[in-house]
């Protein structure tokens, strides 16, 4: 009996797993709000499942300051909802509902800082 089919097949069986669990674990992509931030910054989803972040509420400035513990993006990306309408058309999740931290008015600057120890 040879032993290299055995092998072959072990090998095979490893990879074709590999290649079934690729999409599970970018899809597995962390994003996480710092709850210890104190902001208004939210996290949702468009229709089609890409994550959407409804900024921070921006201060007179115009910067949104967002605080995240964990900011590990998919392959599928992400959307920072800086809409101030009842909707809006987006590129990667369609049409999304306005972001209503924003109260009217769009932030100028979006600031986005990890605050988590995490590679």
């Amino acid at each position: 009996m040879d032993i290299r089919r055995p092998l072959h097949q072990a090998i095979a069986s490893a990879l074709a797993g590999l290649l079934f669990l690729n999409p599970i674990v970018a899809a597995a992509a962390q994003l996480a709000v710092d709850a210890a931030a104190g902001s208004n910054t939210q996290l949702g989803a468009a229709g089609n499942g890409v994550p959407i972040v409804n900024i921070a509420t921006p201060n007179g400035a115009g910067l949104s300051h967002n605080k995240f513990s964990d900011y590990s993006v998919g392959q599928q990306g992400l959307i920072l909802n800086n809409a101030t309408g009842k909707t809006a058309s987006t590129q990667l999740g369609g049409i999304i509902i306005g972001n209503p931290n924003l109260k009217g008015q769009a932030a100028q600057k979006i600031l986005n800082e990890v605050t988590g120890g995490s590679p």
